[in-house]
């Protein structure tokens, strides 16, 4: 069955979040020198640099569903000064995957207030299994020399993180010109390991750069395409209660349009929730996804004017988790029943963390064992 599309719009005068989960020792501390060598481990890190500290995020691929690079960013959230790397291409050699960045993923940050530096690979090292020697690589390194003047760049960068961001469409063509140098005449010809097709990336690359605002409304397209898709497809691990998801076009002061798709979403006259949902088999998602979640209740929680096609609506953004094995019934507003005993000390800490979170930015969040799904549409009345 497919899932109704509710079509909604909604703006964004200013992004208020207070990040309640960030563990304030989690984010190691290198110097620049640190830095520089190539020796920062972390995905995401401090960098003391002419008496300013940057909160920087290095996602692994463009790809947004590879190793929560939302998560990441989340725990760069309490720093004003707040960096993600994204390398534009990720080639994994032949016998792996290839992505390429999209833009609403650059949109995505600018609206976080993140800014983004697109980079490149310039190393890698043969991948150790047998079954894939001669047609992967591993453990990719950025140009850290190429990082390095980026970031002295944005230490006396004055304006804000969309103009940021736009402004590295200007570099792209530089960064793609690196990004095939280093991918087919240095890293396959050392590894002897062969690139996927190099007239497809040079096809994906000039159709990226011929134009900036062009790629800008393409990927704006294809991010509108996949809302589509996802419309018209049940994920496996959703719970789909209300068999609806909210295709939402969000706008902010600056004149950027923004597209999302709700997981789910629920209509009581002119009340709309915004639901986004994680499901896991274990007592509760990890603490990665659960972040992951709560990334995009930074943004549902911050709507303004949310309208549909002749209606306004009030909205309340809503983290919703199903897990086979907890057991019961918990929200963040006092609906509870489940059995405290059996869930671990470290699962308990969780939700009284996700209580915290929810209360002070103004979402809720709920749990429910899997096979409770049906009460979801109760536990919700009980917030109208």
């Amino acid at each position: 069955m497919l899932s109704r599309e509710i079509v909604l719009e909604a703006e964004i005068r200013n992004v208020e979040y207070t990040p309640t989960m960030v563990n304030k020792d989690i984010l190691p501390e290198y110097s620049f020198e640190e830095f520089q060598r190539g020796e920062v481990t972390s995905g995401n890190f401090l960098l003391k640099m002419e008496d300013q500290c940057l909160a920087i995020s290095r996602w692994v691929s463009p790809k947004r569903t590879r190793s929560y690079p939302f998560a990441r960013i989340y725990d760069t959230l309490n720093y004003k000064n707040r960096l993600t790397v994204i390398p534009l291409v990720k080639d994994e050699g032949i016998g792996g995957e290839r992505d390429y960045l999209q833009w609403d993923t650059v949109s995505l940050m600018s609206l976080l207030r993140v800014y983004v530096i697109i980079a490149y690979y310039a190393s890698a090292e043969p991948h150790p299994k047998r079954k894939y020697q001669g047609k992967k690589i591993t453990n990719q390194e950025f140009d850290y020399n190429y990082l390095t003047e980026k970031i002295k760049q944005f230490l006396h960068y004055q304006s804000d993180a969309l103009h940021w961001n736009l402004n590295q469409m200007d570099n792209l063509q530089k960064i793609a010109k690196m990004c095939e140098q280093k991918y087919y005449e240095e890293i396959s010809s050392e590894l002897g390991v062969p690139m996927h097709s190099r007239e497809y990336f040079k096809r994906k690359i000039e159709k990226i750069i011929a134009d900036s605002e062009q790629f800008k409304q393409t990927s704006r397209k294809q991010a509108r395409e996949a809302q589509s898709r996802e419309v018209q497809t049940i994920q496996p691990k959703e719970q789909l209660i209300t068999n609806s998801k909210a295709v939402l076009t969000i706008r902010n002061f600056l004149g950027g349009a923004y597209y999302f798709t709700t997981d789910e979403c629920l209509i009581n006259q002119d009340k709309i929730f915004l639901i986004e949902k994680k499901h896991t088999k274990r007592q509760l998602p990890s603490i990665n996804d659960i972040k992951d979640g709560i990334l995009k209740m930074v943004l549902f929680s911050n709507l303004d004017n949310v309208r549909g096609k002749k209606k306004e609506f009030k909205s309340t953004a809503i983290l919703g988790l199903t897990a086979k094995k907890f057991p019961g019934i918990w929200t963040s507003w006092g609906v509870e029943d489940y059995e405290s005993e059996n869930l671990t000390n470290r699962n308990r800490e969780i939700l009284e963390k996700l209580k915290e979170e929810a209360r002070v930015n103004g979402f809720y969040v709920f749990v429910l064992n899997s096979k409770l799904h049906k009460k979801q549409n109760e536990l919700l009345k009980s917030l109208i």
